[in-house]
């Protein structure tokens, strides 16, 4: 009894060892590319984790900076603003001051009568006093520094 060759179990056995063996290595080759994409996808994923974590830094960065800009702009206004007020609130003074003299040089003058030496020292000790504490102040050296 002889067996066809198509029906060659012998030969159907190594025909069946080698369709396995590459099917073994095309499998095997699935695998390799399986895990390569697998890690080209975690990567890809870290690189897009490390992408937004970045992106919002820097925006809290810039977040900061304008917060700073902006309070160091409005210190700067305030700042000037304060000047302008000191110097306004200096000039009113002195002429309160002035107007302080004018009064009692008037209170002064309604008083005039005979005066002795000694009220007359008196009443020039009294202007030189209120000179002295009604004198104007400079006002251009408020934004100076003093050493």
């Amino acid at each position: 009894m002889s067996i066809p060759h198509d029906r060659d179990p012998v030969g159907t056995a190594q025909n069946l060892t080698q369709a396995l063996t590459k099917m073994s290595e095309r499998l095997d080759a699935a695998v390799a590319r399986e895990r390569r994409t697998r890690r080209i996808a975690w990567g890809l994923a870290v690189s897009v984790l490390v992408d937004v974590v970045f992106t919002v830094v820097v925006t809290l960065i810039a977040i900061q900076a304008h917060h700073a800009s902006t309070a160091a702009s409005n210190a700067s206004m305030r700042a000037q603003h304060a000047s302008a007020s000191n110097l306004a609130l200096c000039r009113a003074s002195n002429v309160a001051r002035h107007q302080q003299i004018e009064l009692w040089d008037f209170l002064l003058q309604l008083a005039h009568g005979p005066e002795t030496p000694q009220q007359k020292r008196n009443i020039n000790a009294f202007r030189m006093h209120l000179d002295a504490i009604f004198a104007p102040r400079d006002c251009t050296a408020l934004g100076k520094k003093r050493p």
